[in-house]
C-alpha cells in the first residue's frame, strides 16, 4: 500500500475518532445537567398606619424680602412651639422648603416666601386635631396629611411579606413540577425586588375630621428551584 493512501486512511481514522470522544462528552454533560423551575412569588400585608405625617407651610407677602422673613421667621417660631406642647418632638418638625422670591418680576415690589415643614407623630388619632393646631398656630396651608408606618413596624411587615412571598412562590414551584411527573429537591437561587408600600393619605376642612385607612406593604421575590 503507498505511503500517500495510508495517511489519507490515518487522517480519516483520526477525524473519527474525534467525533466518538465529542459525542461521549455532550452526552455526558446532558446526562449530569439539573433541571430547574424559575417562578416568582408575591404577598401584600394590610396593617393600620402607626405614624401620622403632616405637610404644613407659612406663607407671607410683603414689599421687601425682610419683611417677609421676619414674618416666616415669627409664624415658624409659633408653629414648632405649638405643635411641641401637643407632644410632637423638635426632630420631627423638618424643614421641607424654604423660598422667597419676587411675585412680580416687572416691578420688583412684591415678595412672597413659603416655609414649609413635614410634621411626623405617632398620635394617629389625633391627626385632625394637628392640622387644627398647626393652621391657628402660624401655618396657613395644607399641602397633605400621610398615614404611614413607623420605621420598625415597616421592617417587620417586610420581613414578613418576604416570607410569604417565597412560600408563595414555593407553591407554585410544586405545581409545576407535579404537572410535570417531577419533584422539587432545593432553592438555587432567590432574590427580591424592592418592596412598595402604599400610604393612606387624607385632608378635610375645618375642626378637621380625618380618617385613616390600611397602609399596604407589597414584596416579590424570583425563585430558581431545582427539580428532579
Amino acid at each position: 500500500m503507498s505511503k500517500k493512501l495510508l495517511s489519507v486512511l490515518g487522517l480519516a481514522l483520526l477525524v473519527a475518532t474525534a467525533g466518538c470522544l465529542g459525542g461521549v462528552q455532550a452526552a455526558s454533560s446532558d446526562d449530569t445537567a439539573s433541571k430547574t423551575i424559575d417562578v416568582s412569588g408575591s404577598e401584600t400585608i394590610y396593617a393600620t398606619p402607626d405614624q401620622v405625617v403632616l405637610h404644613v407651610a407659612v406663607e407671607a407677602s410683603g414689599d421687601s424680602a425682610s419683611d417677609v422673613r421676619d414674618q416666616l421667621d415669627a409664624a415658624a417660631a409659633d408653629l414648632t412651639s405649638s405643635l411641641e406642647s401637643q407632644g410632637v418632638a423638635s426632630e420631627d418638625i423638618v424643614t421641607s422648603r424654604y423660598d422667597l422670591s419676587v411675585r412680580d418680576r416687572e416691578t420688583g415690589e412684591t415678595y412672597r416666601g413659603v416655609h414649609a415643614f413635614r410634621v411626623t407623630s405617632d398620635d394617629v388619632e389625633n391627626a385632625g386635631f394637628l392640622v387644627d393646631v398647626a393652621l391657628s398656630n402660624g401655618a396657613n396651608r395644607v399641602n397633605g396629611v400621610q398615614f404611614t408606618l413607623s420605621e420598625d413596624t415597616r421592617e417587620e411587615l417586610h420581613r414578613q411579606a418576604l416570607a410569604a412571598a417565597v412560600s408563595d412562590a414555593r407553591g407554585d414551584a410544586d405545581a409545576l413540577a407535579a404537572a410535570a411527573n417531577l419533584s422539587v429537591t432545593g432553592v438555587q437561587t432567590v432574590s427580591s425586588s424592592d418592596v412598595g408600600y402604599v400610604y393612606s393619605e387624607g385632608i378635610s376642612t375645618a375642626s378637621t375630621d380625618i380618617r385613616e385607612g390600611s397602609v399596604a406593604v407589597t414584596a416579590s421575590v424570583s425563585v430558581t428551584f431545582s427539580v428532579a
